[in-house]
């Protein structure tokens, strides 16, 4: 046989047998698995179909998806996924095969990003990704990477995804022919312009491209997946516009494609659901979803963060239906799911720095050690100072509720309690710890002394005149007033300067955010107090900005902070 043929056989035998994920069916079933969320059907998968091969390479690939799912479905996941990892490492050290190492360095990729390593993250990011561009059949995988590549961007608040990035991924997942992969990919590019100005009729075209290619789909829970992120982002699109009626038509689409078994998708477009209706001031319609939502919550497959809006959406419905008991049942049951989260985070960083240590670290000199174990050092101790402080100001709060349930029952002792109180908060506003707590603590104070005062009244008058108490009680119960007077305290004259800056009346809503915002809150915690999208509350911050005729140059968040300079 000539060398020349000899030659191109093996070297089509190599791209067959290691230059295949765009061909490996089992590969993208897994996939296929992870992404409809039927994680324990992926773990037999992997298990009967690579772990069990007697070729090394599939044991590799088995390990690197066995540590994903450890990922996905562990609390303190983070030593199975490091052990799993370093199993498919010492099989690819015995292949000695290049893509052997670059499926580990593509496992170790996934592992820095879930521990926001950012640094360790990008340099195995790029090293699996020069590896698997080499080979000509490896558009699947390298898709996969460039999906993570923007959305550690988006994660990340200190960079920003560009569009170039999202084509990039899309371009890999177009060559690897994955249906699932190029109409998730959509779904995310929608979801980039989404946050863009006047680029919403781009957004809905690439939501009907990701929901047309979905019909192709031939697993039913990965379609109804993908069904579901577009019913319940196009839902989102029209709530941020304020036309709540073809959000929710879209949202109650969403639920005639889920089954009983979809509990992450029931869950969330209930809630959304809910929320809709909570804007349009139809509470009773609103508590009824947000019931619904919770149920599908206890379910292992939804995050403690999803659970916490849910329980924090219940007991603002609650509170708007003026139901108090309720209200106080669902305030300590948010409280109690904020401290288990708080634990959990801190449990896993602890755990991930000690790992880092065992892995990593071991390769570097004695000099090196130091200087990264003093820069994790500094980073632990924060994370410990931030749990203590959370644990302090979640202690001052149960407190502050323990004694609003003493005054209930001694009507003798309200005044001397509700002092006491008073003087507890005046001292924690001078200190930086959860001011959207405060405010909502502040609030249930007030409707705790109305009652009180009303059963007092009762007792001493059986004829005086409830309508009129009511009313009254009405006019002071305005979730503005509490706000209000955090700032009023440390500026007296900051509402006074805010409206002069404008021709236009503000709105109640108006200086509220602009409280928020002088309060040094992000985007984030107001729509973490407000229970809104944080697209939301960049499109108010916008319209406030346009009422105080603010230019394009000047910063809304730094000019209301620094307005008691202004004269």
């Amino acid at each position: 046989m000539p060398k020349s043929l000899l030659f191109v056989i093996v070297f089509m035998q190599s791209i067959f047998l290691f230059g295949q994920s765009d061909r490996d069916k089992q590969l993208h079933e897994v996939c296929t698995l992870f992404y409809g969320n039927q994680l324990k059907e992926a773990k037999n998968y992997i298990e009967n179909n690579f772990l069990k091969s007697d070729d090394k390479s599939r044991q590799v690939i088995g390990y690197i998806y066995l540590a994903q799912y450890y990922e996905y479905t562990e609390t303190n996941s983070n030593k199975k996924h490091l052990e799993t990892l370093e199993k498919a490492k010492k099989i690819a050290e015995q292949t000695n095969n290049e893509l052997d190492k670059a499926y580990v360095d593509f496992g170790y990729t996934m592992y820095y990003k879930s521990m926001n390593r950012w640094n360790y993250y990008v340099k195995y990011l790029w090293k699996s990704i020069n590896t698997f561009k080499k080979y000509p059949d490896e558009n699947f995988i390298l898709s996969k990477l460039y999906v993570s590549k923007y959305r550690s961007l988006e994660q990340n608040p200190l960079e920003k995804a560009k569009i170039e990035d999202y084509t990039i991924a899309l371009n890999y997942a177009e060559k690897s022919k994955d249906i699932i992969s190029i109409s998730s990919i959509y779904n995310d590019i929608g979801n980039f312009y989404n946050t863009k100005k006047n680029s919403i009729k781009t957004a809905v075209q690439y939501y009907n491209k990701s929901l047309q290619l979905s019909k192709q789909v031939k697993d039913k829970v990965a379609k109804r997946t993908l069904e579901f992120y577009f019913y319940s982002n196009s839902g989102n699109i029209y709530l941020d516009q304020n036309k709540f009626d073809k959000a929710l038509d879209f949202y109650n689409k969403g639920l005639k494609t889920a089954t009983p078994k979809d509990s992450l998708a029931l869950c969330a477009l209930n809630n959304s659901i809910g929320y809709t209706y909570a804007l349009m001031d139809k509470n009773k319609e609103a508590l009824d979803y947000y019931k619904i939502s919770e149920k599908y919550s206890k379910n292992n497959d939804i995050s403690e963060y999803q659970r916490i809006t849910i329980y924090t959406n219940i007991y603002e419905a609650y509170e708007k239906l003026k139901q108090y008991e309720n209200t106080i049942q669902y305030l300590k049951k948010t409280k109690d799911a904020i401290v288990a989260e708080d634990q959990r985070r801190y449990d896993y960083n602890a755990q991930s720095l000690e790992s880092f240590y065992n892995t990593e670290e071991k390769n570097y000199s004695l000099e090196e050690k130091n200087l990264a174990f003093e820069k994790q050092r500094k980073y632990l101790i924060g994370i410990i100072a931030l749990s203590i402080s959370s644990i302090i100001a979640l202690g001052f709060m149960l407190y502050y509720k323990r004694k609003m349930l003493n005054q209930r029952s001694n009507l003798l002792e309200s005044e001397k309690q509700k002092l006491k109180m008073e003087k507890e908060i005046s001292d924690l506003k001078q200190e930086y710890y959860q001011k959207q707590v405060l405010a909502t603590t502040i609030q249930l104070e007030q409707k705790n002394k109305f009652l009180e005062e009303l059963k007092e009244n009762f007792k001493k008058n059986q004829e005086f005149n409830l309508n009129n108490y009511l009313k009254n009680e009405q006019i002071i119960d305005k979730d503005l007033t509490n706000i209000h007077d955090i700032v009023k305290e440390v500026h007296p004259n900051f509402f006074k300067k805010l409206n002069e800056m404008t021709t236009t009346k503000l709105t109640n809503l108006d200086i509220k955010y602009a409280a928020y915002i002088y309060m040094n809150m992000d985007n984030s915690q107001i729509a973490s107090i407000l229970s809104v999208d944080p697209k939301t509350v960049s499109v108010t911050k916008y319209r406030l900005k346009q009422k105080l005729n603010l230019s394009k140059e000047i910063d809304l968040d730094t000019f209301i902070r620094n307005l008691s300079n202004h004269k």
